[in-house]
């Protein structure tokens, strides 16, 4: 017959080995208090990565900070090495903080010629509808330019701004050209 694992063992080594190791355990559970600062997991930095991915809503700043601390410098990484909707979607959310930042990482990548067309008229909507006015030199600049894709882009950029100068804008150019998609464009305004 075979004997038990535990014949031998002295049990009173057994309950004192427990006892020294349930506070040790214990207290390496401990959340740190306030004013230590805590630090950004990697479980937190692959939440914003798959907030970006979601096929069904584009997530902003509030969304994004709610999981992670760090993760502007996650959607920050993300607008300069990342590819395709991800990069997009990440675009969108670094232009939601809407500060001089956000602006100064985002315009320079507009202006770039080696950023791909599709993210650049991505970028102008994005710039419009979160910088407003600041982004309307960008706006106009597009508006002048010959080839078509680029105006009408520019033009659906404007309808997003509700300001003076935007409507100002918009009555100019609404006197300039003749294309229709652009007019039909001019002539909208989001409200």
């Amino acid at each position: 017959m075979a004997t038990p694992i535990w014949e031998g063992f002295n049990m009173k080594f057994v309950f004192v080995l427990i006892f020294c190791l349930i506070p040790l355990y214990s207290s390496a559970q401990k959340v740190p208090s306030g004013n230590v600062p805590s630090v950004p997991s990697v479980n937190q930095d692959s939440e914003v990565l798959l907030r970006l991915r979601a096929i069904h809503e584009a997530p902003n700043y509030k969304d994004l900070e709610a999981v992670s601390p760090d993760a502007r410098r996650v959607v920050e990484d993300v607008v300069q090495d990342g590819e395709g909707f991800v990069r997009d979607r990440a675009i969108s959310a670094l232009a939601t903080w809407g500060d001089d930042a956000a602006w100064q990482s985002l315009a320079p990548l507009f202006i770039s010629t080696s950023t791909p067309e599709m993210t650049r008229h991505h970028l102008l909507l994005v710039l419009a509808q979160n910088f407003g006015d600041r982004s309307l030199g960008l706006v106009q600049a597009w508006l002048e330019s010959t080839d078509q894709d680029k105006r009408v882009s520019a033009a659906q950029a404007l309808a997003q701004i509700q300001t003076e100068r935007a409507q100002t804008l918009r009555d100019q150019w609404g006197n300039k050209t003749s294309d229709p998609e652009v007019l039909r464009w001019l002539s909208r305004s989001v409200r």
